[in-house]
């Protein structure tokens, strides 16, 4: 077969398979009828810019190796193709196309372990992939692209509408994001990597109206981290209490319910239980460094580039507290080692990814109720479970609901077909979670050492069953998503279950007030002590990678860029779609005061 020949059937390869699940897409996204020459101008420009690289190859083919023109086509065809089908699986199941999160993820060592992949999804991917590279074969080998290419335009004509379609589908999406044209931007969504021109200065001089999109940028000022506005090595600790910090995967607010979880509600009812408590983010690295350090997700960035330790950790260390931490995932991702616990020694992390989390999550049980029982006070000790994260695993006598899914393989189960299977798994692995947890509670009883000791339960972020469209989490934030429990275990302090909004925003600060240490939150933090009497908040910023969300006491305004689009923009708490226009007086109120706040740390 000719080389041009193989590279046109690499390249009609391409297009049948960018067109199919880009028609795919405006299906699952309902696009609007009148934005369908939209769509399709706008994919036809995507297949250009995919089969690019094969018209390099061809305009290079004269002066290559043929073994090399074929190997470099067959290699960049499987590769997009690949690709584009990893962008729509990856869509289904997270509400995302492969972006600079993914990559973070690929890259950061303990990321893939992260996402739950296990040796079913291994074998599964194995198998797509070889099925993937017979129907290759066959295609290449028997569907005569070159019969079709002869009926195209000549190439004057071809560029023509090609620049055409780039010029119009440029510029009608240019207009609708000017003026706010839901339809328009839904369309662009249904495109895998849709590359997107703006011109919003351009369209207000030139005279075209616009209209606010129902949202702001939420932008940061930038700059170098003023964090945090005092020096750590002067604050004193005058009740030097032992610290236990009990961090759950993926624990969402309504599993801490007296049937799935009844040691750990026991616990929480003879302690402060906080109700209607929200989570820093709706992933585990912006849900964790919320709790420690008390600034919004989107510092996260810059505290990483400057490795810049947690003023609470900062002042435990000054004050000769015993440190240990230990997790069922890996340090390394998220940079958990590069933030939290930068000041740690390799010999104070200990993690555990060996096997599935709960037979993780009992190994670090033991090792974290050793360190308790032989360790001289004061101590901080740190515990993340995985019993709860995606594919939740647990063993036989935690079965509290016997209709789950056996084999939950994310590449090969209907997600929402078996959602309700995959849901009692979770309830299951939760179930678990409750027996280490009270395993390292009536260790702490046993040694008496609760009468002298902090215990703070929480998660970093929830999980979504799609109750709200979705599965899993960092994709919106739902409330599924983004509330958890909170459990507070303060020597003196009495039972009582709090209604009022609270946040992971508010946990340094109030450790540090339970430790006695005389400081203004300002300082540190945007949280404050839910010890103080009178507290109260108007409102909390929840986080993604993308952005942040402001949730008050009666709306959500989401500021993420990738939040917004995958679901509204301004949603009741139940995230019930509302109009800016009946945003209430006392919301604007605290949307511009967050706005005017959120640079606090910046110089």
């Amino acid at each position: 077969m000719p080389l041009s020949v193989f590279i046109q059937r690499n390249a009609l390869l391409i297009a049948l398979i960018t067109l199919a699940f880009s028609l795919y897409g405006a299906i699952s996204h309902h696009i609007a009828p009148a934005t369908f020459a939209f769509f399709i101008a706008a994919t036809l420009v995507q297949i250009c810019i995919y089969c690019l690289p094969l018209l390099a190859i061809y305009k290079l083919s004269p002066r290559l190796p043929a073994a090399l023109g074929y190997g470099l086509s067959a290699v960049y065809s499987l590769g997009i193709v690949s690709l584009i089908l990893a962008n729509y699986k990856l869509y289904s199941l997270y509400g995302f196309y492969i972006n600079s999160f993914v990559f973070n993820i690929i890259t950061t060592p303990g990321g893939i372990e992260a996402l739950g992949a296990n040796a079913s999804t291994y074998q599964t991917l194995a198998m797509y992939g070889a099925i993937g590279l017979g129907l290759y074969a066959v295609f290449i080998r028997y569907v005569a692209a070159e019969r079709g290419f002869k009926y195209l335009p000549q190439k004057p004509y071809s560029l023509a509408l090609i620049s055409v379609c780039f010029i119009f589908q440029g510029m009608s999406y240019a207009v609708a994001n000017h003026q706010a044209d839901r339809s328009i931007l839904n369309s662009a969504k249904a495109i895998a990597w849709y590359m997107p021109i703006t011109a919003k200065s351009f369209l207000h001089n030139i005279g075209v109206e616009g209209r606010a999109d129902d949202g702001l940028a939420g932008s940061k000022k930038g700059g170098h981290i003023s964090y945090p506005q005092v020096d750590p090595n002067s604050l004193s600790i005058s009740q030097p209490y032992n610290i236990v910090w009990l961090v759950a995967e993926s624990w969402r607010f309504d599993m801490l319910d007296p049937r799935i979880m009844p040691a750990t509600s026991a616990f929480a009812a003879d302690n402060i239980r906080y109700m209607h408590h929200y989570s820093g983010g709706n992933g585990t690295r912006m849900g964790m460094f919320t709790q420690f350090y008390g600034l919004y997700g989107s510092y996260w960035f810059d505290i990483l580039r400057e490795c810049k330790s947690p003023l609470l950790i900062d002042t435990l260390i000054a004050n000769n507290y015993q440190m240990k931490a230990f997790t069922s995932a890996k340090f390394t991702y998220p940079e958990f080692d590069k933030t939290i616990f930068s000041r740690f020694s390799d010999q104070q992390l200990h993690s555990d990814s060996e096997g599935h989390g709960w037979q993780r999550d009992q190994r670090n049980s033991s090792k974290l109720i050793d360190y308790i029982e032989n360790t001289q006070e004061p101590f901080f000790t740190f515990m993340f479970f995985e019993s709860a994260h995606a594919n939740y695993y647990f063993p036989d006598e935690n079965i509290i609901e016997p209709e789950y899914l056996k084999n939950f393989d994310y590449l090969d189960t209907n997600i929402k077909k078996h959602i309700k299977g995959i849901k009692n798994r979770y309830i299951n692995s939760s179930n678990h979670l409750d027996g280490q947890i009270a395993r390292i509670i009536d260790s702490l009883k046993q040694s008496g050492k609760i009468d002298n000791t902090i215990i703070i339960i929480t998660g970093d972020h929830g999980e979504e069953f799609m109750e709200k469209g979705r599965w899993g989490h960092n994709s919106t934030f739902s409330e599924e998503q983004v509330r958890v429990p909170l459990v507070l275990h303060i020597p003196g302090q009495a039972a009582a279950q709090q209604q009022f909004l609270s946040s992971h925003l508010d946990l340094p600060a109030t450790v540090l007030h339970a430790l006695g240490v005389d400081l203004d939150p300002s300082l540190h933090s945007f949280g404050q002590s839910l010890l103080k009497p009178g507290y109260q908040r108007d409102y909390t910023a929840v986080s993604d990678w993308h952005g942040n969300a402001l949730v008050t006491a009666n709306i959500k305004y989401v500021m993420s860029s990738k939040a917004r689009q995958l679901g509204e923009n301004i949603t009741t708490l139940n995230d019930k779609p509302i109009t800016a226009e009946k945003i209430k007086p006392e919301d604007q109120k605290t949307l511009a005061q967050f706005i005017k706040d959120v640079s606090r740390f910046y110089q």
